[in-house]
């Protein structure tokens, strides 16, 4: 009888601890998942391209980037923030376990693209071996999007940030 009290305490811990698992899991997934994305307008030479950007405003959001994401929405991305305050243009960027290529603009304190850059995935499981890509110039913010965006919809140095813009302040 006690074999049997014993057996049946032992699985109910461990259907409960299962699905204590699993809800940390779904929990854990749908944060990655859900992270709050903003509007973000581009004006270029042909009219404002509208995006929904998800924001790196913390140095940790900023380390970890797009790290692992097999995709991104078509009109998605990051704009990496520093509140207002400049990045010197020895300041790059690395693709270092980042699944797809990218493109990113940097974007100067006037609020306009300074400079673009096409990234491409680095395969190298040590940081070190992966390139940094560097801007012409300081800037204060960065936009990653799907690598190609930018020319598709015909995004370029010299255009500059509308809808938003107050975030690269923040």
């Amino acid at each position: 009888m006690s074999f049997t009290f014993q057996t049946v305490r032992f699985r109910r811990s461990c259907v409960r601890s299962a699905a204590a698992l699993l809800l940390l899991v779904v929990a854990c997934f749908t944060a990655v998942q859900a992270a709050e994305r903003v509007p973000l307008g581009i004006e270029t030479h042909t009219g404002t391209r509208s995006l929904a950007v998800e924001l790196a405003g913390t140095a940790e959001q900023r380390a970890r980037g797009l790290m692992q994401r097999e995709s991104l929405p078509e009109d998605g991305g990051m704009l990496f923030l520093y509140g207002g305050r400049e990045q010197p243009a020895s300041n790059g960027y690395w693709m270092y376990r980042t699944l797809i290529p990218l493109d990113i603009a940097f974007i100067g304190g006037d609020g306009r693209i300074h400079s673009i850059r096409t990234m491409s995935p680095c395969e190298s499981r040590t940081a070190m071996n992966c390139p940094s890509y560097y801007p012409d110039a300081p800037y204060i913010a960065a936009l990653e999007v799907e690598g190609g965006y930018l020319e598709r919809h015909g995004i370029e140095v010299g255009d500059r940030i509308g809808q938003g813009r107050e975030l690269l302040f923040d």
